[in-house]
């Protein structure tokens, strides 16, 4: 089942905001209405996606000695340290277990075929189609987990359903999906990557102990809490929504939306952002100065910064927005 996120209307709805607008750029840059409309359209017909996204590539188990083509398959812990998924056009869920050994079953009565293997190392697990052009999306794949295993996630399909419970790793984790739709509830690990086109990501809490890296294209990501050592996020055609995030943030946007609210901020901030609506909030006296330029852009300050309104110039962190085409809100937690 094909998921494409599409945020044009939204970006429309940022076109009517600066057509409205219009009168403030009018005295401030002795420009007119037109001129920005002209200048969002132009950027609408070149707006050329600015993320590196890969797109997730089928296991090569060909030549691997021992691959299990049943549709169930048992491996011990100590056979493996991560786990590597390729899914195509179907249903993956990942459930706790109490058993000593990790378990994989495929429940389908079409032609999908359930491959699984173990290659330096890594688990691998791929289901396969008969006839490419024919797919039974009622497949789905059950893989439980042992509570005890902590090794590593490589996650990546196209078209498919992906549902996690709590994954905790004293490894690193990468997601790359297309045309998805991802839930999970906790992801912890070293590094996170996630790398997504057309999908849906929601999850609860992400806790990355070295760095999250988010690349997201045509995508929608819901995350109740963040807490990172390093967050980087690129976005094209995007709405991203973060809750109480911990860390800082380095970010560029285009033809997005991001909805972001800081709990503690412990890093610099920095947003480049073209013809993108951000509604970023941070608590009252935070450690940050601002730093801000904008072209074409509205940019709305609501931080009480000191009694006197000094911008915090002393503060250790930095808040740096740089913005075209954009809407900007900048304001306190209640």
């Amino acid at each position: 089942m094909k998921r494409i996120f599409n945020v044009f209307v939204v970006m429309l709805a940022v076109a009517a905001v600066f057509m409205t607008v219009g009168f403030i750029f009018v005295k401030r840059g002795n420009i007119n209405r037109g001129d920005i409309a002209d200048r969002i359209s132009k950027n609408l017909q070149h707006g050329e996606s600015n993320v590196e996204y890969q797109p997730p590539k089928p296991l090569n188990l060909s030549g691997l000695a021992d691959v299990n083509t049943d549709k169930s398959a048992s491996y011990p812990l100590n056979a493996f340290n991560t786990i590597h998924l390729y899914s195509d056009h179907c249903t993956v869920e990942f459930i706790p277990s109490e058993e000593d050994n990790l378990k994989i079953t495929m429940d389908t009565k079409g032609e999908a075929v359930l491959y699984t293997a173990v290659n330096k190392g890594e688990l691998c697990i791929e289901n396969k189609w008969a006839d490419p052009d024919v797919y039974d999306m009622n497949v789905i794949i059950l893989i439980a987990i042992p509570e005890n295993y902590k090794g590593g996630y490589i996650l990546s399909g196209n078209y498919s359903d992906i549902m996690l419970c709590d994954i905790e790793s004293s490894m690193d984790m990468s997601f790359c999906f297309c045309d998805s739709k991802v839930e999970t509830e906790q992801l912890s690990a070293g590094d996170i990557t996630l790398e997504l086109s057309g999908t849906t990501l929601t999850t609860e809490h992400i806790n990355a102990r070295g760095t999250l890296d988010v690349k997201s294209v045509s995508s929608k990501i819901s995350s109740q809490m963040i807490e990172s050592l390093n967050a980087n996020l690129s976005a094209n055609s995007s709405d991203i929504k973060f809750q109480k995030v911990v860390g800082g943030l380095s970010s560029d946007l285009k033809l997005s939306s991001l909805d972001i609210e800081f709990h503690t901020i412990a890093g610099h901030i920095t947003v480049n952002s073209d013809m993108t609506k951000i509604n970023m909030r941070i608590k009252h006296n935070a450690p940050v100065s601002l730093r801000h330029e904008e072209s074409y852009t509205t940019f709305s300050d609501n931080v009480k910064w000191t009694e006197k309104g000094q911008k915090n110039e002393n503060s250790r962190y930095i808040i740096d927005m740089n913005s075209k085409l954009s809407i900007v809100s900048l304001s306190e937690m209640e």
